[in-house]
């Protein structure tokens, strides 16, 4: 969902329309659901758009939600963990891959964030891509066969 992009010469990467959808689902969590601020995580793979829901998260007068990257998750669990993938298109997954960020092709990163929540998980980010990861593929079939699963459904291949 979105698109990927970077500020001037920044390694890092951000998503707009995934952070607005997170914000979203925060305030729908804590408004609407009587989850606590403290009991949110947000895990997403990059710096920069850990920033910006950062601070678009404290725009919204919410200081307790904890937003970081899966290492900073590690050992840690949340009520609810909402997860911003990032990544909208393929052309970059190989670039993530050989400098060991994102989380495509990294089953470690992978299995700490999703394993992080003790009630609900919440992936934002585009299937499609997402499915390019056998990992991911997994995780979104079950979704799928458990109808957990909102949003555009990944086209497969007649081989799979």
């Amino acid at each position: 969902a979105g698109e990927e992009m970077r500020e001037g010469n920044s390694p890092s990467w951000f998503n707009v329309e995934e952070l607005i959808q997170v914000v979203v689902y925060v305030k729908d969590l804590i408004e609407h659901h009587g989850v606590l601020e403290q009991d949110i995580g947000v895990v997403t793979p990059y710096a920069k758009q850990s920033q910006k829901i950062r601070t678009a998260i404290k725009n919204e007068g919410l200081v307790h939600v904890k937003v970081g990257s899966t290492e900073q998750f590690q050992g840690q669990e949340r009520r609810v963990i909402l997860i911003s993938t990032v990544r909208s298109s393929q052309t970059l997954i190989k670039f993530d891959k050989e400098h060991d960020i994102g989380f495509l092709g990294n089953a470690r990163r992978f299995n700490v964030a999703i394993t992080r929540p003790k009630e609900l998980l919440v992936v934002i980010g585009n299937a499609q891509v997402l499915s390019s990861d056998k990992h991911w593929k997994h995780l979104i079939d079950f979704c799928l066969a458990q109808g957990a699963f909102k949003g555009q459904v990944p086209v497969r291949n007649q081989a799979e």
